[in-house]
């Protein structure tokens, strides 16, 4: 019957505003998730070689932060372009840690902690902090020339208002693999450790 039918047509538009006012809640629901999950800090870890085993995921669980690890292959002085696309103009801290690649070539220790601190002012805003971290220790001929760019760095971080991150826990005796260059899985937990007290200040 007419009376029959519109009882039916009522019904499907009261269902399908009820499905509306769902989906909008939910709309608006996502939304303010998505801004909360924003107002995290946000901390981008930019390294060599060195930081490849750090796990963001781990830190983040750890501080109300964000944490994101990008690394790259590269010498100081060529990684100076390759960062620059990680400029984010909400990032509140960067951790860098760059150098080991450097030990090798003819440039003297004050020179490689110059081009760190370029890529720290580079990123460095009115907005953000750079907390640069110390070559960690070596086991072979090349260990005295990272100690004399941590030497350089200590200065130039003051100077700079830059945090440092101290890896002197980093022994390589017992924290370095086979290469005696590059971290085993205790060398790295203590440099995930390292980078995860920073970002607790």
């Amino acid at each position: 019957t007419f009376k029959h039918h519109r009882e039916i047509t009522l019904q499907i538009k009261a269902y399908q505003l009820l499905i509306k006012k769902k989906q909008k809640n939910n709309h608006v629901n996502t939304k303010e998730k998505s801004q909360k999950k924003d107002k995290r800090r946000l901390a981008i870890i930019l390294g060599d070689s060195i930081t490849k085993d750090i796990k963001p995921w781990e830190i983040s669980k750890g501080v109300n932060a964000k944490v994101i690890n990008q690394t790259f292959s590269r010498a100081t002085e060529r990684m100076i372009d390759y960062v620059k696309p990680s400029k984010k103009e909400r990032t509140n801290i960067y951790i860098l840690h760059f150098g080991t690649n450097d030990l090798r070539t003819e440039m003297s220790a004050k020179e490689i902690a110059e081009k760190i601190i370029k890529i720290g002012s580079d990123l460095k805003t009115s907005e953000n902090e750079i907390c640069i971290s110390e070559i960690c220790q070596r086991g072979d001929d090349f260990n005295s020339k990272a100690m004399d760019v941590n030497k350089e760095l200590k200065g130039m971080c003051v100077e700079h208002n830059f945090f440092l991150c101290n890896n002197e826990n980093i022994k390589p005796s017992f924290h370095l693999n086979r290469s005696n260059l590059h971290l085993n899985t205790k060398g790295s937990r203590i440099l995930q450790n390292n980078f995860l007290n920073i970002l607790r200040y």
